[in-house]
């Protein structure tokens, strides 16, 4: 009975140990993969269709926080879809908050520049009815974004997330 446990313990350890083994990428995977991803990253702000997830959030003041799943900006042709929570000041917006930065609206301007480090910058203008918007999209190679979201009468806030490359 205990050379039977034995036996198993080990199988046990060979398949953990194989399993560990495969799973780790060799060098040229690793740059296979990273070229990969930069292509798709260099393809969505190329077709204008993309989305951002966004899960860290930084206000102009105040703490920073994490974001719970499910805030995003969309961009698809000449539409930028925003889902997007504000914490800040407001100068002049409707009575009740107004719109805030949930809203749908065609761009105004669209421009692709190079940024540091590899990085793509997307700067995009919008008027939503209420307020003119520019978001300043950071695209790294590896997926990574940062945005910062101006407006006319509201704070600046910045925000954190990952660009998903399975959106089509």
């Amino acid at each position: 009975m205990k050379g039977r446990h034995f036996a198993i313990a080990i199988a046990l350890v060979a398949i953990i140990m194989a399993a560990c083994s495969t799973s780790k990428l060799t060098p040229e995977e690793k740059a296979a993969r990273k070229m990969q991803v930069a292509q798709a990253v260099a393809s969505a702000i190329d077709n204008r269709r993309f989305k951002v997830e966004v899960n860290y959030m930084k206000p102009f003041r105040g703490p920073n926080r994490h974001l719970s799943f499910g805030y995003e900006i969309r961009v698809s042709g000449d539409t930028l879809y925003s889902y997007l929570p504000y914490f800040g000041a407001a100068y002049n917006v409707p009575y009740g908050g107004g719109k805030g930065l949930n809203w749908e609206a065609p761009l105004t301007g669209y421009e692709v520049s190079e940024g540091r480090k590899g990085a793509t910058i997307v700067d995009m203008t919008a008027y939503n009815g209420e307020d003119y918007f520019l978001y300043s999209l950071e695209l790294m190679p590896d997926g990574s974004a940062y945005l910062n979201v101006r407006s006319r009468d509201r704070e600046p806030i910045s925000f954190s997330g990952d660009l998903d490359l399975r959106y089509e």
